[in-house]
């Protein structure tokens, strides 16, 4: 018996040393050799639960965590009233990934200890995680009434009510967490978010400066900085903020896409695709990486690249609705209408109420002349986010649907770009047999032009918030029409002329035109135009025609000439009648003067065409819809000639086959003269 209790003395004695020596080499920071000590404790006493948590926590602190669970399990089988064995276990399994797991050991921890407060703060993160955002909350807030200065409990319940799109409450949240901590950046940065939510913008750009100014490194804070800025339609101070997000933390991947964005909003579209770039690279299976690069490639014209970036994104997501909608843009720029179609077709499958590609596929339906199916989609551009805000205009009055109305008043209102409304007013006389007044809203710039035009009843100008000041009973827009009246290819209304000049205006202008074949001249567009760089030339290009015998030459682009501009029109002898036009009206008197008129894709060739004057429009390869493709006639204007690209941006061989032909033309009109 003496020797055994000695051997039991010594027993004791060796593992209370280790026990004593992992303690201190746990203080110290030596978590490897504490662990050394502590399984030298459980091989002498294997019930000593103390050395196998305390072994599991140097696990923990080593990151080895499957070790560090399997020594809490161990612990919880020795003393299963040990709480914070279970709230360990907890921890470990959340950041296996196994949630589910995570919650089981929290309950058990607050089963047995319902006021601790760190395993209702994580039972709260585990539940955050879950998705299950009340139950998350409510946890938090039980952590928070038992330790009130609990900062990161207040900020996490401020994270979820954010989630929750509950904003005064999580705006309350950050604050309380801010009394408590001033220093801290995050809380500022989220509750500039909340302010977002609530719409208020400047104490949203306050919080996140403030953010930045804590932490100057603060990525997350510049970058939401720059989706402000971007949403308030200010492109430079967002890119400004993207690149500081994208300084500060490299891989960055949505700073680097709304970066990209910003950039192809301004039109940088080299930079735009170096940041679209970067997006791929950091995550090469995300495909609106591929999406967003392939779209902007196409806007860059560098079609075939366009096409392999669009396909890649498919490949990763096979009912990716918009990029179906991007590749049949690219498709068509190129010329390939048919398969256009088939993947325009192939988007609204995958998202029957994607409205873009449903207005998108009108325009390649009416380019291939399928009027039925053209104008019922181009319906869709009512629904589009480009034009839902203004159009149709939200009267308190039905649309008009066609049916007879003739006691009744109906506004037809125009809309989009000014060629349009001439081109489509057209219509208004069939609208008149079927309707009592008609009452049509435009542009000022047109009000003169269409005085007494036959069936409208009252002219009014387009109101600037969009209610106009007369009472009506109906409303049409005006580019509904020919759906309404079903138009096909061989009903066009196309008698001309439709528009006339007024012979005041048409006099005056004659005492500035020369003898010879008169011709008058448009080179360019509006600028905003979405197309312009490919409908509009240059006026040097004009040139040539100045040097056939018996040519004059006269400008119809509205506003004086400059520069350049003004330069070669002296070199030209070219009159630009334009500097005095207020108005379309004008425009009317100056073209009635002339021989012909040579125009590219504006209102002008429109005007031209409604006053059935013999009327040249230069098209590029792929031209707005209704020109339609390769005619060289135009169905809604009989007196109109259509000069095609033969290849994307080619107007040298547009110019020699019009100067071809000029000169043949000038000649025999000007011997019969």
């Amino acid at each position: 018996m003496p020797c055994y209790d000695k051997a039991m003395k010594s027993t004791s004695e060796t593992v209370e040393l280790y026990f004593n020596l992992g303690n201190t080499l746990m203080d110290q920071g030596d978590f490897e050799q504490a662990i050394s000590c502590y399984q030298r404790v459980t091989a002498l006493n294997p019930a000593d639960y103390k050395a196998c948590y305390n072994m599991g926590a140097a696990f923990h602190q080593l990151g080895r965590l499957k070790p560090a669970l399997a020594c809490f399990q161990k612990v919880i089988i020795l003393d299963p009233d040990f709480v914070q064995a279970y709230h360990n276990s907890g921890i470990i399994s959340q950041q296996l990934g196994n949630i589910t797991r995570a919650i089981e050991y929290y309950k058990k921890a607050l089963h047995l200890d319902p006021n601790r407060v760190e395993p209702n703060y994580n039972m709260g993160n585990a539940l955050q995680e879950l998705g299950a955002l009340q139950e998350a909350v409510f946890y938090y807030q039980k952590a928070i009434a038992l330790k009130p200065d609990y900062v990161e409990a207040c900020y996490d319940a401020g994270n979820v009510f954010l989630a929750q799109r509950k904003f005064n409450e999580s705006i309350s949240c950050f604050l309380k967490a801010l009394k408590l901590r001033p220093d801290l950046a995050e809380p500022y940065n989220n509750m500039g978010k909340a302010y977002i939510g609530q719409k208020k913008i400047n104490s949203a750009i306050s919080c996140f400066q403030k953010a930045i100014q804590l932490r100057h490194d603060f990525a997350e804070a510049y970058y939401n900085l720059g989706d402000v800025m971007q949403a308030q339609d200010n492109p430079d101070a967002a890119i400004k903020y993207y690149e500081q997000a994208v300084r500060f933390k490299p891989n960055f991947l949505e700073a680097y896409n709304n970066l990209g964005n910003a950039l192809r909003s301004k039109g940088s579209l080299e930079e735009a695709v170096q940041n679209y770039k970067q997006v791929v690279r950091i995550k090469p299976d995300l495909a609106e990486g591929y999406y967003n690069l392939g779209s902007t490639l196409r806007l860059q014209e560098e079609y075939e690249r366009a096409i392999e970036n669009l396909a890649i994104a498919i490949k990763l997501k096979p009912d990716y609705a918009e990029a179906y909608n991007n590749l049949a843009l690219t498709l068509k720029n190129q010329g390939d209408i048919d398969s256009a179609i088939k993947n325009f077709t192939m988007a609204i499958s995958f998202k029957p109420d994607l409205a873009v590609a449903h207005w998108n596929r009108s325009f390649t339906y009416l380019l291939n002349e399928d009027f039925k199916r053209g104008f019922k989609d181009y319906e869709w551009r009512f629904k589009t986010d480009k034009w839902k805000t203004i159009y149709p205009y939200r009267y308190d009055v039905s649309r008009w649907d066609g049916s007879a109305a003739l006691d009744k008043t109906i506004l037809i209102h125009d809309e989009q770009g000014l060629g349009d409304t001439i081109q489509f007013v057209r219509y208004i006389p069939m609208v008149k047999s079927m309707c009592g007044t008609v009452i049509l809203e435009t542009r000022k710039s047109l009000i003169n032009l269409l005085q007494g035009f036959p069936g409208i009843d009252k002219l009014i100008e387009r109101s600037s918030d969009g209610k106009p000041p007369v009472v009506f009973d109906l409303y049409v827009p005006l580019l509904t029409l020919p759906l309404i009246f079903k138009t096909k290819l061989e009903t066009i209304p196309a008698n001309v002329p439709y528009l006339h000049a007024d012979p005041k205006k048409a006099s005056c202008r004659r005492n500035r035109l020369d003898t010879g074949y008169k011709v008058g001249i448009v080179w360019a567009g509006r600028p905003q135009h979405l197309n312009d760089r490919n409908r509009s030339c240059t006026l040097k290009q004009f040139l040539p025609l100045a040097e056939i015998p018996g040519i004059r030459l006269y400008g119809l682009q509205k506003g004086e000439l400059k520069g350049k501009s003004e330069e070669i029109s002296q070199r030209a002898g070219l009159i630009n009648l334009g500097d005095r036009f207020e108005d379309f009206s004008d425009t009317a008197g100056a073209i009635e003067n002339l021989d012909l008129v040579i125009s590219v894709d504006t209102s002008v060739a429109h005007l031209a065409g409604a006053m059935g004057k013999p009327i040249w429009v230069l098209l590029p390869f792929i031209p707005d819809w209704r020109w339609m493709m390769g005619r060289k006639d135009s169905p809604w204007y009989p007196t109109m000639r259509l000069f095609r690209q033969e290849r994307p941006g080619d107007w040298n061989s547009v110019f020699r086959r019009v100067i071809e032909e000029l000169r043949v033309r000038a000649k025999i009109t000007l011997q019969n003269r």
